[in-house]
């Protein structure tokens, strides 16, 4: 487990428990103002994978949703990331997030969605059903 260091007070923590995009404390983050990047204003990290980041972000609409950035060293696989967007746009179901902003910023490609509160998938993988 990785340690961090507070940037609003130098306390010490685990990298898991980074609260905000400012790397504070949980008990700092009400304090810290939220970053912004581009129309996007980033509350809270959600996830990381091989290909980039989730974010709870907030937009220019005050919607609240999840926002994927691809890393920016895979900005050659930006042609496959907009033909999946533009498959994801099309599809209109109750049980997917709409697709709400697509697009480039400091050369890094993002997608916004709809947030949908609730458990991860990581959990069902574990076999445990959703109740339904």
């Amino acid at each position: 487990m990785s340690a961090c260091t507070c940037t609003a007070c130098g306390s010490s923590f685990a990298l898991e428990e980074l609260a905000n995009a400012h790397a504070t404390c949980a008990r700092c983050a009400p304090r810290v103002p939220p970053l912004r990047w581009g129309p996007f204003v980033l509350l809270q990290r959600l996830g990381r994978g091989g290909a980039g980041e989730v974010w709870h972000a907030r937009d220019e609409q005050e919607r609240d949703l999840a926002l994927k950035i691809l890393r920016v060293d895979l900005a050659s696989a930006g042609e496959r990331f907009a033909r999946e967007t533009r498959a994801a746009q099309k599809i209109e179901h109750p049980l997917v997030a709409r697709v709400l902003a697509s697009g480039m910023h400091e050369g890094r490609a993002y997608l916004a969605q709809e947030r949908i509160d609730g458990r991860s998938l990581r959990f069902s993988l574990d076999g445990t059903p959703w109740p339904i």
